[in-house]
């Protein structure tokens, strides 16, 4: 017989054995010898085996020695000892059985001469179905289950069920490979509860899901089904109930108009404004006499709107169009009528100037939200005329026609009263004159706004916070470049105490102006505890914080307790003699504490680091002073006051003097290096 018919014969015996093994559906020894009725279940009773499979399993048993017989008979327990044998002829077959990694257990077909050349695995072993065990290592729902050889898509596999399942879809995963959805007969995911402890699975690996041919627990079924109704019936119940509430659903506000709706129903909901996802989907609910925002329909009824916050769209709002600066000025305005949180999105709306807002404000997404003034000629753009608190948080002012916008982005006012507790933070302005205008306020909030290129950034005017720490600036930016004749960060005047904290303050004149109201004119308004803490001022042509209030033949109007503390200051190049801090005369000032500063002085003949006068009971202290160029400035000027200490500070050698003269008696100088 030659070469080749031998070969021919060795496959053909293998085939048959395969194929005699794929009709028979020989059970394992492992499976047939097995201890308990239910394997791996001790309380389903002592096993014993039966005859028929005994005879089946030996059958299978001669048939495959028979094969092995044939071909040399090439079995191995292990990949490691078959690659370590290739004395054996191209295509000689050899298979693996029993190595530890289950994924090696195969036929394999040699490659190459005999003495070289390797082994490559060919196909699974012709086992009739593999035996799965499933002792828990994963979840009711996530089985883990582990077999002696590989599992395929051509093998019958069965395993047990350690424990029922709580959910569905359940998975299990077979020596820890690919996750399989189990799935039923019917290709359904399994009940809760339908694979119960104890069962045996029967199924196939068919793609990416287990398929059984067994059944789950029927029990699981009949409950799955009946909680299926029950929320079928719930489902029933709540369109119902719904339908008795009577909602009506629209394309847009403006067809609603064209409704006659009937009477008794509850609601309007709308899927728009003027056409359906235009932003402007809204809730409306019915009410006796016109709303301020909302319509009315063809039978003559009036819907309001009933939202929590509104955005632009419901008023009619159209963004991203300059053209609609008029019209979106009306829409805003509906919606700071309602009382309510205007939600401004990311877009960017023009919007005519002259918005009056009496409750609620507006909030926006931050730096995306933009509101950009018309080419209508006024005095602010947003006016709080209230006594109540608004907010506006997050917003993008930027002044589109500064030619014609001569007051300021918010004007926070009371034409009554006072305005109290308002707060805008995270806002960005830009371009305006003036960015924040307060007037007769209390106990406000501004903080981590942005000001750039403006003419004042924040104006505080006829504030009667009581003291320091009612009202609040902090945390904010001023950057300014515009070369105007008074670029000021922050104007004060005629007010009373503040807290100015953590800001920083680019450019401009003056960082922060404490004045008189009108410039020259007397206060009328008492200031106590003014606190100006924790700040950057750089860059500012004329002073990077200057103090002058006029003095008061009032004795009731009083000035007192000034705290200027632990801020940086460094003032620009500049063509005239400036000072970082100027505490001005006429002021009747008592208690002012001027420490912990970090002071650069101008490079200007005739600067100063501090420059104070009439003050009573002052202390300077702690404050370093720093030169720019050689002999161009002093550390500390002092005009007429009385009960001052000055010291200790330190100061640089290339000032042209530590501090000026001082009156014996009125100063005490203290250490000063």
């Amino acid at each position: 017989m030659s070469g080749g018919t031998l070969h021919h014969a060795r496959s053909s015996n293998l085939k048959e054995v395969l194929i005699a093994t794929k009709v028979a559906k020989v059970l394992t020894a492992n499976q047939i010898y097995r201890n308990w009725e239910l394997d791996g279940v001790p309380s389903s009773g002592n096993h014993s085996p039966k005859l028929g499979e005994i005879r089946a399993w030996g059958s299978w048993i001669e048939g495959v020695i028979a094969a092995f017989t044939a071909n040399g008979g090439l079995i191995y327990s292990s990949l490691a000892l078959l690659n370590a044998d290739l004395a054996h002829a191209a295509n000689s077959m050899a298979w693996v059985v029993g190595d530890a990694t289950v994924a090696n257990n195969g036929i394999y077909r040699k490659n190459g001469a005999s003495g070289s050349g390797s082994w490559t695995r060919v196909a699974d072993l012709p086992y009739s179905f593999i035996v799965g065990t499933d002792a828990g290592a994963g979840t009711p729902n996530a089985i883990q289950a582990t077999t002696s050889i590989p599992v395929s898509g051509a093998a019958l596999i069965v395993m047990n069920v350690f424990e029922a399942n709580t959910a569905s879809p359940v998975t299990v995963s077979f020596n820890n490979g690919a996750v399989l959805t189990i799935k039923t007969n019917s290709g359904n995911d399994p009940a809760v509860g339908g694979l119960v402890a104890g069962m045996l699975l029967f199924g196939y690996i068919s793609g990416t899901t287990f398929r059984l041919i067994s059944d789950q627990a029927s029990n699981a079924i009949v409950a799955a089904a009946e909680a299926a109704q029950v929320a079928a019936e719930e489902a029933r119940d709540v369109a119902l109930s719904a339908a008795s509430a009577n909602i009506s659903n629209v394309i847009s506000r403006a067809v609603a108009q064209s409704i006659a709706f009937p009477a008794g129903t509850s609601y309007v909901r709308t899927a728009g404004d003027a056409v359906a996802g235009d932003l402007g989907a809204a809730i409306y609910a019915p009410i006796a006499s016109p709303p301020i925002l909302g319509f009315q329909d063809l039978n003559g009824h009036y819907w309001e709107l009933r939202e929590n916050e509104i955005l632009p769209e419901m008023a009619g709002a159209v963004a991203n169009d300059n053209s609609k600066s008029a019209a979106n000025k009306a829409a805003f305005q509906k919606a700071a009528n309602t009382g309510l949180i205007l939600s401004v999105p990311g877009k960017t709306y023009y919007c005519d100037p002259g918005v009056t807002f009496e409750f609620g404000g507006a909030k926006g997404k931050k730096g995306k939200s933009q509101i950009v003034t018309g080419d209508t000629s006024s005095a602010n753009f947003f006016v709080v005329d209230s006594t109540d608190p608004v907010v506006f948080e997050d917003l993008y002012f930027i002044a589109n026609n500064l030619a014609k916008l001569s007051g300021a982005a918010i004007h926070l006012n009371s034409s009554t009263s006072i305005n109290q507790d308002s707060r805008i933070a995270g806002c960005i302005f830009a371009q305006f004159p003036i960015c924040i205008n307060t007037l007769n306020a209390y106990t406000y909030t501004f903080m981590d706004n942005v000001f750039s290129q403006y003419d004042i950034g924040i104006i505080v005017q006829d504030d009667i916070s009581p003291d320091g720490g009612d009202s609040q600036i902090y945390g904010n930016r001023f950057v300014t470049l515009r070369g105007s004749p008074n670029e000021i960060g922050v104007l004060q005047y005629n007010s009373g105490g503040m807290k100015f904290f953590g800001n920083k303050v680019n450019g401009g004149k003056t960082g922060y102006l404490f004045s008189a109201k009108g410039g020259s004119a007397m206060p009328t308004q008492s200031t106590s505890i003014l606190l100006i803490e924790s700040n950057s001022f750089e860059g500012q042509q004329n002073n990077n914080i200057y103090v002058d209030r006029d003095g008061s033949a009032n004795p009731s109007i009083s000035f007192s307790h000034l705290l200027i503390n632990g801020n940086q200051l460094n003032l620009a190049s500049s063509t005239a003699a400036a000072n970082n801090v100027g505490i001005g005369s006429a002021l009747n000032l008592k208690w002012a504490i001027v420490s912990n500063n970090i002071v650069q002085l101008s490079p200007i003949a005739g600067s100063s680091g501090i420059n104070i006068a009439a003050v009573s009971h002052a202390s300077i202290l702690g404050n370093v002073f720093g030169a720019t160029g050689v002999g161009k400035g002093t550390g500390v000027t002092l005009g007429a006051n009385s009960f001052v200490t000055l010291g200790p500070n330190r100061y640089d050698q290339n000032l042209a003097g530590r501090y000026s003269a001082v009156t014996p008696g009125n100063v005490e100088v203290i250490g000063n290096g």
